[in-house]
Formats: structure tokens, C-alpha cells, sequence
């Protein structure tokens, strides 16, 4: 079984091939060159390699012959590559954390300055390899309303293009403010982007409206709602054809994109009693490979012992697909015991970070955030690895009950954004 490496080298030989053809060759490259004739001229065979190369490597190959640089830019390739959804890493704050321990992964960028936007730009959601991004114009003090005057883009982070979002509102005057904005994309359940916007229409009224893909604004029919008590719409995940809103409020709820109707989205019975009140998040709430997760403790007293819940794919309820205990992590770092109260309730020094599930269970890995550094925890065999350190006070800044504009690159200071690469435009 030849390694990356192996494949890498061979690629590049049968690309030299098809350009230039051989020259006198030695006996013992002659294995090597039948090597390279037959997965050049196997499309299948080089298919099957080249899509399990880096993006960065699948940009570089386009430019060694014709015949590669049609291989892909067909779409089938794209489909195939965008369809991996290989998760090298997130962004985290001001860091770009690499998931591969042995071999970090090179970040994507590192700074947002992909549009010459001067009040700068910051990650509000990512989604299967797209990032929405929004302008730091007019936020409010709290960061959960905003009047809709600034700029919304969608950044395709591996290919560097972008899309600026047209503005919601016609006027920018206008009273309505939005109080969230989701991105929805699916390399093959939803293939053009969609856009869930949620904004006032009225004095306790909300409506709800979704960008298609003519890149104009439509609103929805009888889909204007009384939220119950405070209901905030901080963060959502696009999962089997829907928008899910995190469960943050008395009656968390999903949107359809196919009916374009709102759902009642139930939680799992054994949550802890908190649940049902205000202000109050589970540990993480986010989708990987068709799989949508909630993390929560078992109890909430005892922080150590965490259940990883999994929804049914029709949306009729969850099971628990892991039980955890860091108990030994705990015990290594007490600080992780430590509360401090926030504008979101009494929070831990610890933070889930992401849940990535593998083609196998030996594959699928949790990222925390354990004080000050970040690490991968391999949930089959129980082990943790360092990935990088990050330094609290760059992170757990407050300012008078909220979060400071520390947050210069993410919206929401307990979400990392997985970065996924997407060839794809």
C-alpha cells in the first residue's frame, strides 16, 4: 500500500510524463516509470489518489498538463473532493488551530482581509467548507442584535473567492433589526447556499427570511413568531436539510428548507434540570459527516462526565452515542472546577470546542479548549494531544457583563469555526 508521500512522488512523475515525455532512464527508474504510466493513464486510479491530496496539492496539479487540469475541473472530481469533508482544523478567536498533531496543517489565511472592508471583518458561522462573515459596523453592545446597515460576505476560505451578501434591508435607515443570520450549504443536499435570516417584524413579532439562490431576499409566509420569554437566536447548524437554532431558549425550533416551515426541535429527556431557562448553552451543538451532536454534562454539578448526544435522522428525538470522563483531566488541571459568571450563566475553564467524526469510530475526535491551551481528545482509546496554546487573557476578556472586542475574528466567544476545504466555488 503505497503512503501520501509514495503517491505524491509518483503523481509528479506521471505528470512530468505527460508533458515532456522519457528521456533515458536508468533500470532502476524503469518500475517507477511503469508506475507512473499506469496511473496516468488509468483515470479512475489517478481519480481515487488526487482526491486524497490536500486542496493545496489538487491547485498545484492543475497547472502540469491539459489532461490534469481537465481531470479537476470536472465536476465530478469537485464532488467527490468536496464530499470528504476532510476538517484539518478551526478558527478559534485570533488562532488557527490544526487538528493533525504530527503534521499541522498550513492555515488558510490569517487575517480577514479578503474585501477592503474598514470596520473589519469577523466570522459569524461556518458550513461544509463556506465561512459567513460579517462587517464589525453597528454591533451592539450585547453582539446579539444588529441593524443591518453593514456588510454580510460568504468566503470559500480554500479557493480565496467570495460572495457579498445584498442587504436585507431596503433602507438603511430602517428600524428592523436583524437578530441572527445563518448560513446553510450541502455539497449535494443543498448545492447552492442559502441564507436564514431572522428579523423583527414587529414589536415582540419575529419573521424569517431566506436568500435563494437569485441572490434575492424571500420572505416567508405565515412563518412570523412570538418567541417565548428570552429567546436568543446566538448560533445555528445546518443538518439534514434543515436550520437548527442551538437550544439556548424555552422552545428551540428548526427551519425546513424544503417546506420552509418552523419546527418544534425537541431536546434529549436526560439534559440537566437547567434546561428551560435563559442564557443557558449546552457544552457544544454542531453537525460533522451527516451527524448532528449536542454535548452536555451528565449532571451539572459534575463537569467531568459528559454525554455526547446524537439526533435521529427524522428529528423524532436523540440517543446518546458516547459517554466521556475526564475525570483525569480534571484532576491535572484544577482550574478547569473554576466558575465565572458571564453573560451567558456560570461557566467552566473548559470548553468543547468540535466533534469530528471519523470514517471509522477509531477516527472520531473531540476538541476542547482545557484553560489555556487546546487539545484533541481521541474518544476510542480515551488519549488527549496538545494541539496549541492560547492565552487567556486574549480570550476571557469582560467588559461590564459582555465580551470585549477581543473577539476580533469570531462572533461567538464559546464557538470555534471548522475549517473544511472546498475546491469547489
Amino acid at each position: 500500500m503505497m503512503n501520501t508521500e509514495a503517491k505524491f512522488n509518483l503523481l509528479n512523475k506521471s505528470a512530468d510524463d505527460d508533458d515532456h515525455g522519457h528521456g533515458h532512464d536508468s533500470i532502476a527508474d524503469h518500475s517507477n516509470h511503469e508506475s507512473a504510466e499506469l496511473i496516468g493513464s488509468n483515470v479512475d486510479l489517478l481519480t481515487k489518489i488526487l482526491v486524497g491530496l490536500p486542496g493545496k496539492s489538487i491547485f498545484r496539479f492543475k497547472f502540469v498538463s491539459k489532461k490534469w487540469l481537465s481531470l479537476l475541473n470536472h465536476p465530478r472530481f469537485t464532488l467527490l473532493f468536496d464530499k470528504l469533508f476532510i476538517s484539518s482544523g478551526l478558527y478559534y478567536h485570533e488562532s488557527n488551530v490544526s487538528y493533525d498533531v504530527t503534521n499541522p496543517t498550513t492555515p488558510p489565511f490569517r487575517s480577514l482581509d479578503f474585501y477592503p472592508d474598514t470596520h473589519g471583518i469577523r466570522i459569524v458561522q461556518s458550513c461544509n467548507g463556506l465561512l459567513l462573515c460579517r462587517c464589525d459596523k453597528n454591533v451592539y453592545e450585547y453582539e446579539y442584535e444588529y441593524d443591518g446597515t453593514g456588510n454580510y460576505y460568504v468566503f470559500n476560505p480554500t479557493t480565496k473567492k467570495f460572495a457579498l451578501i445584498p442587504p436585507v434591508i431596503g433602507s438603511p435607515d430602517a428600524e428592523t433589526l436583524i437578530h441572527f443570520m445563518g448560513l446553510a450549504y450541502h455539497p449535494t443536499e443543498c448545492v447552492h447556499y442559502k441564507l436564514v435570516c431572522i428579523l423583527r417584524a414587529g414589536h415582540t413579532d419575529l419573521g424569517v427570511k431566506i436568500l435563494v439562490r437569485n441572490g434575492k431576499w424571500k420572505k416567508l409566509k405565515k412563518q412570523t413568531f412570538t418567541p417565548l420569554g428570552y429567546t436568543e437566536f446566538r448560533y445555528g447548524v445546518y443538518w439534514n436539510g434543515a436550520f437548527h437554532w442551538a437550544p439556548y431558549c424555552p422552545n428551540p425550533m428548526y427551519l425546513r428548507l424544503d417546506s420552509e416551515q418552523l419546527q418544534d426541535f425537541p431536546l434529549p429527556s436526560t439534559l440537566p434540570v437547567r434546561y428551560g431557562y435563559c442564557r443557558k448553552r449546552p457544552l457544544y451543538f454542531g453537525e460533522s459527516r451527516g451527524h448532528l451532536h449536542l454535548v452536555d454534562t451528565i449532571h451539572e454539578k459534575n463537569p467531568s462526565s459528559l454525554n455526547v448526544y446524537e439526533m435521529l435522522k427524522d428529528h423524532s428525538g436523540w440517543f446518546i452515542k458516547y459517554q466521556l470522563d475526564f475525570h483525569e483531566l480534571f484532576a491535572t488541571y484544577p482550574k478547569m472546577t473554576h466558575t465565572y459568571r458571564t453573560f451567558y450563566g456560570d461557566k467552566f475553564e473548559f470548553i468543547v470546542l468540535d466533534v469530528v467524526r471519523g470514517e471509522e469510530d477509531e477516527d472520531t475526535f473531540m476538541v476542547v479548549k482545557v484553560v489555556d491551551n487546546i487539545k484533541r481528545y481521541n474518544i476510542l482509546d480515551k488519549s488527549f494531544q496538545h494541539l496549541c496554546d492560547i492565552p487567556n487573557d486574549n480570550i476571557d476578556q469582560e467588559v461590564e457583563g459582555c465580551y470585549s472586542k477581543a473577539f476580533a475574528k469570531t462572533f461567538h466567544p464559546f464557538v470555534g469555526h471548522r475549517y473544511i476545504e472546498k475546491i469547489g466555488s
